[in-house]
């Protein structure tokens, strides 16, 4: 089915790319985040906290594991929201 019209999932990937993490599979921790990301621009719009909260995580995750440029762009848009 299609997951854009369950938001409730968004968490349960936020939760499951923050374990993935840990675990250093930070690919799988990334691909988590976006799907997390496209529910709640869906679900929600661009500008819904639980969205700013998705591109938050998704920011940090990818300036940590070696993608700053994109990190950082993700988290000044964050900012200038």
């Amino acid at each position: 089915g299609n997951t854009a019209y369950r938001p409730y999932l968004s968490g349960n990937l936020m939760n499951l790319a923050r374990a993935l993490k840990e675990q250093g599979r930070n690919k799988d921790a990334e691909a988590a985040l976006r799907e997390a990301l496209k529910i709640n621009q869906v679900a929600y719009g661009p500008n819904h906290r639980d969205t700013m909260r998705t591109l938050t995580g998704l920011g940090v995750l990818l300036t940590e594991i070696g993608n700053p440029r994109e990190g950082l762009r993700i988290l000044k848009d964050v900012m200038c929201w």
